[in-house]
């Protein structure tokens, strides 16, 4: 509550006031009700009696003492500073406890996410900051909201004729009609009440606080939004995908319990509306270490609903979103040999010879050869193969094909004796059987490896003309089965052979190279295990690219197969974070962009002088230069005296 006496008869106003504390009063409004009191009409007022006109307020207890200095303590600024140097020192205890905790190892960043980050003392400090930056920059909001509106006419004449810097007093022999317009030439806002003026400028730098106050306030929303999503299940946080080299997935995993690694007893999985298929992996290792320097997966991914197809390339600093996940490539696993299935493609051009780059693929998944515009595709792994080439312009129509070459020099071939049919037959539905386990029409069905690359299988028979009748393998080259041999077991009537055991058989296998006519030798086999490499030339003539070709490809053999292990995120929050960081920094930015400065002018009908007061935002006074400059121009460009009068027309300045 205040208590003040007004006197005056043409005086200047004068002013006592004296602070009584009130039940909820502050000296905001206390400073608010004097300012109040200075603009009311001085004649005719006398003194007025405190105890005729004013109610003292009730004494206090000292349970509601303490409950408004806890009040006030709260919506402080200084409590706001406290609980966010709170929120930052748990944030960097959970980081620097849990995620940078090397010994905890894949359970360090769930662990600090279910007990720090995720945790419901940590979400009930964030949602008690969030009430607490609301209540204490409300004033502040309320403020920079009206600052478009604001109409201010409540100076005095003595405040605007006070000798101190930025005040002075101007003739305008042209009346203050004119004001008005000099005015809105040099401010943002210019308002008039009678012969009363405010005109201000530098607006945005008091909206610029309350939009980083907004900016604030959207990223703790974002916060607590995020807490109870991720505690809900709604986002994902930490997911796998998990591929090898040609295989096709739309399968992500995640962890069952968020406060514990993915493991074996903490997995689970759930389709994305998408297949992503694993074209290629390319790994580049450290010089003489088989640590890696970089390492990349190229993703072909189709969307199920549209059918579109894309191509794209993650690797360790760069990431893809697809259908609102996001693919960060993160670890990978060479494949052990038994599934090695990719081979190495030398693409050369093919008028200077030139190697362009090796790239390793699988049958039918497009690759990146290198860092070029083009794709290889392959239908085989041994020459004779079809290959085409695309581009990025044209990834339907390739812009080249031919058949896969080889190397002139020496390859290896092994024989792998998959089954025995002692008495071979075909079954109603024309698959191979044996109709008894006597040898009557003995056959092998055998698969042929070229250098460890599957060439394909056929049939092989004792009988010279069956096998006769058998297609080449690889094009090229004719199996025969020339003896077996049964070891134990009754041999008239073969009932105690096994004919799956292969401790039961020896077979006799020669390999006769229809190209060159040239037998490569008889190798000795069993049921199941490969035999020894014979050793054969490949032709001069799969060495030469074809006519008018533009480009070669080589097969050069096996090479080790990778499984990619992408982490997958989806974090819809995210964009909020950053629509509350791009708020902050605008706000920062209309906040120092320049000065709030306020004009306050009263026009002296009788003396035809215009009163007025120049007051920045901060500071202690005007730049001089700067008001000299906006006396001149106020005063249609005449010479302004030190005081603001116009030499040729000088006029008193000071208290009038």
């Amino acid at each position: 509550m205040l208590r003040f006496a007004l006197t005056g008869s043409g005086d200047p106003l004068s002013v006592r006031a004296g602070l009584v504390r009130g039940r909820y009063g502050t000296c905001v409004e206390q400073e608010k009700a004097a300012r109040r009191a200075q603009i009311l009409p001085t004649a005719g007022f006398s003194a007025l009696n405190d105890s005729e006109n004013i109610t003292p307020a009730p004494e206090l207890s000292t349970v509601d003492r303490w409950a408004l200095k806890l009040w006030r303590w709260y919506k402080s600024i200084a409590f706001g500073m406290v609980l966010l140097a709170a929120i930052c020192a748990i944030c960097i205890y959970g980081t620097m406890h849990y995620a940078a905790n090397t010994t905890l190892g894949d359970n360090a960043i769930p662990l600090a996410k279910a007990r720090v980050f995720n945790a419901w003392w940590f979400f009930a400090l964030l949602g008690f900051f969030f009430i607490q930056f609301v209540i204490s920059t409300w004033h502040v909001t309320k403020m920079s909201v009206g600052i478009w509106w604001k109409r201010d006419f409540t100076r005095t004449r003595s405040f605007m004729t006070v000798r101190r810097p930025g005040r002075a007093s101007i003739s305008l022999p042209e009346g203050p009609d004119v004001l008005m317009r000099r005015l809105r030439g040099r401010f943002t806002r210019v308002h008039r009440e009678g012969h009363r003026f405010f005109a201000h400028k530098g607006l945005q730098t008091r909206i610029g606080p309350t939009v980083i106050h907004a900016g604030i306030v959207v990223i703790l929303l974002a916060g607590l939004a995020r807490i109870l999503l991720d505690r809900s299940g709604n986002i994902l946080s930490e997911g796998r995908f998990v591929a090898g080299e040609g295989e096709t997935r739309s399968t992500i995993f995640r962890p069952i319990f968020n406060d514990q690694a993915i493991s074996g007893g903490n997995v689970t999985s759930f389709e994305i509306p998408f297949d992503v298929t694993v074209l290629d992996f390319d790994e580049v290792l450290h010089p003489n270490s088989d640590a890696p320097a970089y390492f990349s997966s190229l993703l072909k991914i189709r969307d199920w609903r549209t059918g579109e197809t894309t191509v794209a390339k993650v690797d360790m600093n760069h990431s893809i979103e697809i259908g609102g996940y996001e693919f960060h490539q993160a670890s990978y696993v060479r494949l052990p040999p038994i599934q090695t299935w990719r081979t190495n493609y030398d693409v050369r051009d093919a008028a200077t010879g030139e190697r362009i780059a090796v790239t390793d693929a699988s049958p039918e998944t497009r690759v990146q050869v290198g860092d070029e515009d083009l794709f290889l595709e392959v239908d085989g792994e041994l020459p004779g193969a079809e290959w085409r080439l695309y581009t990025s312009e044209s990834p339907s129509k390739p812009i080249d094909s031919g058949i896969l070459l080889q190397k002139a020099g020496t390859q290896e071939l092994k024989i792998s004796v998959l089954h025995i049919f002692p008495d071979f037959g075909f079954d109603e539905k024309g698959g191979p059987f044996s109709r008894s386990s006597e040898p009557v029409n003995v056959a092998l069905r055998v698969a042929v490896l070229i250098d460890d690359m599957p060439a394909g299988q056929t049939l092989v028979f004792l009988d010279e003309p069956l096998n006769e009748a058998m297609p080449l393998v690889a094009n090229r080259f004719r199996i025969r089965l020339e003896d077996i041999r049964v070891i134990g077991g009754n041999r008239e009537s073969y009932d105690e052979v096994d004919w799956d055991d292969p401790a039961f058989s020896r077979l006799l296998l020669s390999v006769r190279d229809e190209a060159s006519g040239e037998t490569l030798g008889e190798t000795l086999a069993t049921l199941d295990e490969p035999t020894e490499a014979l050793a054969f030339a490949s032709s001069e003539a799969d060495e030469v690219p074809a006519a008018g070709a533009t480009h070669a490809v080589y097969a050069m053999g096996r090479t080790i197969r990778h499984e990619t292990v992408l982490s997958v995120v989806k974090e819809p929050i995210v964009p909020y974070y950053m629509a509350g960081v791009v708020l902050i920094g605008f706000g920062a930015l209309m906040t120092f962009s320049g000065r709030y400065r306020a004009l306050y002018a009263m026009w002296d009908e009788e003396q035809k002088l215009l009163h007025l007061a120049y007051i920045p935002r901060f500071g202690n006074g005007p730049d001089p230069k700067e008001f000299e400059k906006l006396l001149c121009d106020l005063s249609g460009g005449r010479t302004v005296s030190p005081d603001g009068v116009p030499a040729s027309d000088p006029q008193p300045v000071g208290a009038g």
